[in-house]
Parts: structure tokens; sequence; C-alpha cells
């Protein structure tokens, strides 16, 4: 619903898959972590987030992995919006 709110450079020239997420807008991402595994096998999961996805995309990470082999972290842009959420492990 929000794909026609969007402005028309990222509207018009992104593929509608990358825009589209979904009901929630968290379909890709539920899809990428659950590909991670639960072994912690990497260093980190970076994810760039859109407007006010932060904290569920966060919530998926901590529901998926144990936080006693790493951690959540978040970063913003120079607007000052949480844009990037990655799991960091030790």
């Amino acid at each position: 619903g929000d794909l026609s709110k969007l402005d028309p450079d990222v509207r018009l020239y992104d593929p509608p898959v990358a825009l589209d997420g979904g009901v929630d807008g968290l379909a890709v991402y539920r899809e990428i972590i659950a590909g991670l595994g639960t072994d912690v096998t990497f260093q980190a999961a970076v994810f760039e987030v859109g407007a006010g996805q932060a904290s569920a995309v966060e919530m998926l990470l901590r529901s998926r992995f144990d936080t006693t082999s790493g951690h959540t972290r978040t970063w913003q842009d120079l607007g000052g919006h949480t844009r990037c959420v990655a799991f960091l492990t030790h």
C-alpha cells in the first residue's frame, strides 16, 4: 500500500521486488534471516531497512539467534532515521 506514496525517483527506477515486502513489509527480511541458519558461522548480517522497520527487524534477529552468540546494533542515516540493523557475532 505504500508503493504509490514513494518518491518517483525510487518508485520508477527500483525493481518492484526490492520495494514490496509483503503485507507488513518484512517478508524478505524473514526469508533472509531464516536462511542464515542458527550456527552463526558469519561475522555480521547487516540490513538496510525502511522507515519504521528497524525495531521489527531487530526483533526478528533476536528471536532467531541466541544473544550469547552475538548482539544487534543499529545505525542512523544523516537525517536521524534508523536505516541499518545488524546482528554481529562475538
